[in-house]
């Protein structure tokens, strides 16, 4: 009975776009390791990818969302009015009415300047996670079949052609939000979800190095203590922040749950010029974390 404004999704949307790419992949019309030139750079289309995701770089993301015009998943007509987009007619078709990557140029843009941005780019916690479920039988092939869909729904893609898409979020550098193992000795530092980071962003001093930047802090110690790995994509603009993915417990027959949140919290709430949100969004994954490892180990 009540209605709200849904957060900005922020960077959270390149895993919409990621699932472009998978769409295309499943459909033959891409393949996640041909090349692909964009503003006079050529790179394997997983690479583009590897870049958006784990790094969350936005040219990146202006070439792939390129690619979903080149080959045909969104078209816009002569006057640039877009008449059809098929990321949407996958999310509708699955019950994922509140997805949306509209507006988007065939150039790749994707931004506010391009008319695209806030207003055209929408997601909610609760799509958010049931993309990801959907999309789980590629790295979890005993998940229970989506409830909200009949028995007789098409998949929204292959296993084959997620797998590539949850290896970049398991690759993750930005655990800045729900998890902050990198933000380790900053000012005021809060663990979140206990999740490791991965080896190849990790120098050896300890600290990490990643999308231009070198985190001051050294995560060996985090590491040692982490129980989880979380495959996810995060979201920060000044005015909001996101956070979406899959945790795992690293021990055998430990939890696994999907995790989703949308928020205002931008990085003019942090604290800290160097930190992407407030300390509560690091306490409310703890929080998240510990109660459903009393329940799931």
């Amino acid at each position: 009975p009540f209605e709200s404004i849904a957060p900005y999704p922020a960077s959270l949307i390149k895993l919409m776009v990621a699932v472009g790419v998978g769409l295309l992949v499943d459909q033959g019309q891409a393949d996640w390791n041909e090349t692909w030139a964009w503003s006079g750079t050529t790179r394997p289309v997983v690479e583009w990818a590897d870049r958006m995701i784990t790094e969350s770089r936005n040219d990146d993301t202006s070439a792939l969302v390129a690619l979903l015009h080149a080959r045909g998943l969104i078209e816009r007509n002569a006057a640039g009015q877009e008449v059809r987009n098929g990321l949407h007619e996958a999310f509708t078709a699955a019950g994922l009415s509140t997805l949306r990557l509209a507006n988007t140029r065939a150039d790749g843009g994707w931004l506010n300047r391009d008319g695209a941005g806030v207003g055209h780019l929408q997601m909610t916690a609760w799509d958010t996670v049931r993309l990801l479920w959907l999309m789980l039988p590629a790295v979890m092939p005993d998940v229970l079949p989506p409830p909200w869909l009949p028995a007789s729904h098409r998949p929204l893609m292959r296993p084959a052609a997620a797998a590539p898409i949850w290896r970049l979020l398991d690759e993750q550098a930005l655990h800045e939000a729900l998890s902050t193992s990198i933000a380790v000795g900053m000012p005021g530092w809060r663990a979140g979800i206990p999740a490791e980071v991965p080896e190849r962003w990790i120098q050896g001093d300890g600290r990490v190095k990643a999308a231009d930047r070198t985190w001051p802090g050294d995560v060996r110690s985090v590491q040692r203590q982490a129980t989880v790995r979380f495959a996810h994509k995060t979201g920060t603009t000044e005015n909001y922040l996101s956070d979406a993915g899959l945790v795992r417990g690293r021990a055998p027959g430990g939890r696994r749950y999907l995790v989703a949140l949308l928020s205002t919290l931008g990085s003019r709430h942090a604290p800290h010029p160097n930190l992407a949100t407030d300390w509560c969004i690091a306490d409310l994954g703890a929080r998240i974390d510990r109660w459903l490892a009393d329940r799931l180990g």
